[in-house]
């Protein structure tokens, strides 16, 4: 056999390494170690906010990830038209406009995913508990945000190393 061919395939191996490497979930992407641990979080602070008992929440949180799901796919599919449609530049005013029609689309969708999402959780729990779930989602955010400004010990207020997070609105 000739020593090139096995060269040549380490070769290969390692030059493909990186590649593998960045193919693998990142630990904030769905499937990542960070992502799992927030949403367990998110499960728990949901569960005990909108009290929810142990088969509420058995057959909410099914439904609930597989709405975050669509939800997320839409605003990235969403995301990505928006882009394609900026790299021109300059911007026409037909180009402009087109990108106005995408966000609008991209509104109308995620009006539509929400409502779809409110009648999927009123299937599976009481009206009363269905209306609290955007506070909620809401009150988590915070939590999270404050976790985070926290554990990186980053002072707190408008623009002390705070990025990223909740802004102060001005009036």
């Amino acid at each position: 056999m000739n020593m090139f061919f096995p060269n040549r395939l380490l070769l290969i191996l390692f030059l493909m390494l990186p590649t593998l490497a960045f193919a693998q979930p990142g630990k904030d992407r769905p499937g990542g170690e960070r992502f799992e641990r927030i949403k367990a979080a998110r499960e728990a602070f949901m569960t005990e906010e909108l009290s929810l008992t142990k088969a509420e929440a058995k057959a909410f949180f099914p439904v609930y990830w597989t709405q975050e799901d669509k939800v997320r796919t839409a605003r990235k599919e969403a995301r990505t038209a928006v882009r394609q449609q900026t790299k021109t530049s300059p911007m026409t005013e037909a180009d402009a406009k087109r990108v106005i029609e995408l966000r609008r689309q991209e509104m109308r969708e995620q009006l539509a995913l929400r409502i779809a999402a409110e009648d999927a959780y009123l299937r599976v729990l009481p009206a009363a508990k269905v209306i609290r779930i955007p506070e909620a989602e809401r009150a988590f955010r915070e939590r999270l945000w404050e976790h985070r400004r926290q554990g990186r010990g980053r002072p707190e207020g408008p623009r002390g190393g705070d990025r990223g997070g909740p802004r102060e609105r001005r009036h």
